[in-house]
């Protein structure tokens, strides 16, 4: 396709699948631009969303192509213009405004797209400032709509996203789900614990005492130290602050005995982009101690990649608790890693990576601190066989996300603009 320019758009990113090869575009002239997100300018969060359409708009192409990409909904307000010039126009999404709106409206307390996460303190706490930003936010919704409503194509990275994609610009012929390539090979080649024969041998054997009686049915005493890693930047739509109150929760169910208090550890595993982010690790480490778990509680800050690899392959418990996410590459790599996952009910995880595969159960799903604290529990006192049919499936199913899936996706999608 040497007759085409293709201009992406990557949006407050370091990378973008955009930038990644994709085979069967070989003769596509690839034009990237990053354009900034003057929505994290100070006081950004009182108009968020259109500073950032706004800031990126004003970006727009020096050249005119005959197909460009866009990366996010950020630079949505360009489509029409494209579309005007006869341009091609696709777009690699995700929807904030419908959600937004929903959470100003119903769940002012919620976290991810959550009216306190994404306003100042002033004006979530204010019934008549909060009514005014509805106001606003409908009025985006509307004009944001019109706009993605002149894309040719449209691609989703999630199910949960497809939802609101749909809801707001009523396009479903034209919409398809991309899954996001993600590269767990590192992890692939890991074993996974208990597939020795040995070890299987002990399942089997610990599966018949579980049958035996209700005291042995709780696996006699376990002894081993299981830690419970958490991966993500310390950002407030993260949620931690739920993390460590469940796991208080776990720590009072299982009490000071063998196998409790003293065989568990929380690892809580992520970057900090700036001083916002360096003040809730301390706020997070002053809950520890409000809570009487900082023995307990381990932050690793901006750890390297192979200790990374190693937390997530020794632990036995991989953690998510935000909200909504629209996908969550992280849940993916600690399944790929053989860590039994334990994310939140909601978004992509509940939707398209903790989901059963061929009939068999790849992980767990929880909402609140109870629920998260009882799934703990009760991963805890699975057998070695158990957890290791939970292990093998949810590696298997990560297939579904291989850069080969994506790329597939990706041409099927883009098809109907290259013919």
């Amino acid at each position: 396709y040497n007759w085409c320019v293709c201009v992406c758009f990557r949006v407050g990113s370091t990378h973008s699948f955009c930038s990644r090869p994709v085979r069967g575009l070989d003769g596509l002239r690839l034009h990237t631009s990053d354009l900034p997100l003057l929505g994290r300018l100070q006081g950004g969060e009182l108009c968020s969303l259109s500073n950032r359409q706004h800031g990126h708009d004003v970006c727009g192409p020096r050249e005119e192509p005959q197909v460009t990409v866009h990366k996010d909904t950020n630079t949505s307000f360009l489509l029409p213009l494209h579309n005007h010039l006869l341009i091609k126009c696709f777009l690699a999404t995700k929807s904030d405004s419908k959600q937004q709106l929903e959470n100003v409206s119903h769940k002012p307390s919620v976290s991810f797209f959550d009216f306190r996460f994404n306003n100042a303190d002033f004006i979530s706490r204010n019934p008549v400032l909060s009514a005014l930003k509805v106001v606003y936010y409908c009025c985006f919704a509307l004009l944001y709509g019109l706009a993605g409503s002149c894309s040719d194509v449209v691609m989703v990275n999630s199910t949960w996203t497809l939802g609101h994609i749909l809801a707001l610009w009523r396009a479903p012929s034209r919409t398809s789900i991309v899954y996001p390539p993600c590269d767990v090979r590192a992890f692939l080649d890991i074993p996974l614990e208990g597939e020795d024969e040995d070890e299987l041998e002990e399942g089997w054997e610990e599966l018949g005492r579980e049958l035996g009686s209700e005291e042995e049915g709780r696996g006699g005493v376990d002894r081993k130290c299981h830690s419970i890693v958490s991966v993500g930047q310390f950002r407030p739509e993260k949620d931690h602050p739920l993390q460590i109150r469940a796991f208080r929760k776990l720590l009072d169910r299982k009490g000071d005995g063998p196998g409790g208090r003293e065989a568990l550890r929380l690892v809580l595993i992520g970057g900090c982009r700036n001083q916002e982010d360096e003040d809730r690790v301390l706020m997070l480490r002053g809950l520890c101690q409000e809570l009487g778990v900082s023995d307990r509680v381990d932050f690793r800050l901006n750890v390297p990649f192979e200790e990374l690899k190693r937390e997530l392959v020794n632990a036995t418990i991989g953690l998510h608790t935000m909200w909504n996410e629209h996908f969550g590459i992280g849940v993916v790599e600690c399944m790929a890693a053989g860590t039994i996952v334990l994310a939140h009910k909601s978004g992509g995880p509940k939707l398209d990576i903790v989901v059963p595969h061929e009939g068999r159960q790849t992980g767990f799903l929880a909402d609140s601190d109870d629920s998260y604290a009882a799934a703990m529990e009760t991963i805890l006192a699975l057998s070695p066989l158990a957890k290791l049919e939970i292990k093998r499936a949810a590696r298997e199913s990560v297939g579904r996300f291989s850069d080969q899936e994506f790329e597939a996706c990706f041409l099927a999608a883009t098809e109907c603009l290259l013919n």
